[in-house]
């Protein structure tokens, strides 16, 4: 039996959003006190904690542990590529959360946000848009620190190809926790801008441990996790967020040579230089991920979906 429908007031048109419309239509009552548990607010980001400590700090993190030595020992990777081997090894965080909404939730791959429509050209449009994003936040920090970017060259053909896939596996670990599971979950029975908004602080939060966090830092990538959620609305997809937060990542590690949430991605085609005393405009140790420009652009950018989302709520509407 289907959950009994809720009126809500998604002041975004989230009721018209494709993956919104099939997690309503996908989900179950149930009588499990349990699964009811978790799906409710708390249990959602309960649940997403627990399984992202379980899966990624302790368990790709020893594997990792057991893999780095072995694999540095022998030749087959460099020091420099250990970001890649960690990322690629997020595969197991995205299986825990795919498998659990699909066999405890029963949710189609629809019900996921990945809907069967237009894939590639998705994914293409994604990782451009990351791209270009992060190459403009980039452009911008560099030239208020009176930075540079020159041409290394240092990365190999075979690894470029192998970083991009690896942050791939690692964007779309994250993009499925906090946008197919978190957000498109709560958001069947609650307002869209709030599911945004909790997915959004969630995002934020799981990035708390990494090296050079800030307030800033934390605050940046809360707005990045609802600018996700604010796309999956107007796109109808999850495939276009997974594939933007990709081409993010990859081009601030492996094609400007920038650290990516404080961590070094090795290898890449260009060393950027965004320097200077004040950590507000550098963003320090965490990166650009942390600096002004990136608060203002991200700020920006979700006034420009806000605007977007309410306009095809509007148009919708009159059909």
């Amino acid at each position: 039996m289907k959950e009994k429908n809720v009126v809500i007031n998604d002041k975004l048109g989230g009721a018209g959003s494709l993956p919104i419309k099939y997690v309503r239509e996908s989900l179950r009552e149930t009588d499990n006190p349990i699964i009811k548990f978790l799906r409710t607010y708390l249990g959602q980001i309960l649940m997403a904690c627990v399984t992202f400590y379980l899966v990624k700090r302790i368990i790709v993190k020893k594997i990792k542990g057991i893999l780095t030595p072995v694999l540095i020992g022998g030749g087959i990777i460099g020091e420099d590529k250990s970001l890649a081997l960690a990322c690629s090894l997020e595969i197991i965080t995205l299986a825990a959360f795919l498998l659990y909404m699909k066999f405890a939730e029963g949710r189609s791959f629809d019900a996921m946000g990945f809907i069967k429509k237009d894939i590639l050209k998705n994914c293409l449009l994604g990782l451009l848009a990351g791209f270009g994003l992060f190459s403009v936040t980039m452009l911008i920090s560099v030239f208020v620190t009176g930075g540079h970017i020159e041409w290394s060259g240092s990365i190999a053909p075979w690894y470029f190809f192998v970083a991009l896939f690896c942050f791939i596996i690692q964007s779309s670990a994250e993009e499925v926790n906090g946008r197919s599971y978190i957000f498109l979950s709560t958001a069947r029975k609650h307002p869209d801008w709030a599911s945004a908004l909790i997915s959004g602080l969630f995002f934020g939060g799981i990035h708390l441990a990494n090296k050079g966090v800030t307030a800033l830092s934390t605050i940046n990538t809360a707005l990045a996790g609802i600018i996700f959620c604010l796309l999956v609305i107007l796109l109808d997809n999850l495939w276009f967020v997974c594939a933007m937060h990709a081409g993010w990542n990859f081009a601030q590690g492996n094609i400007y040579g920038l650290v990516v949430s404080g961590l070094d991605a090795g290898n890449s085609l260009f060393n950027a230089t965004v320097e200077s005393e004040n950590e507000l405009l550098s963003g320090g140790a965490y990166g650009v991920e942390s600096n002004l420009v990136t608060t203002v652009l991200f700020i920006i950018l979700i006034a420009v979906l806000v605007i977007l989302l309410k306009k095809k709520a509007k148009n919708r509407n009159k059909t």
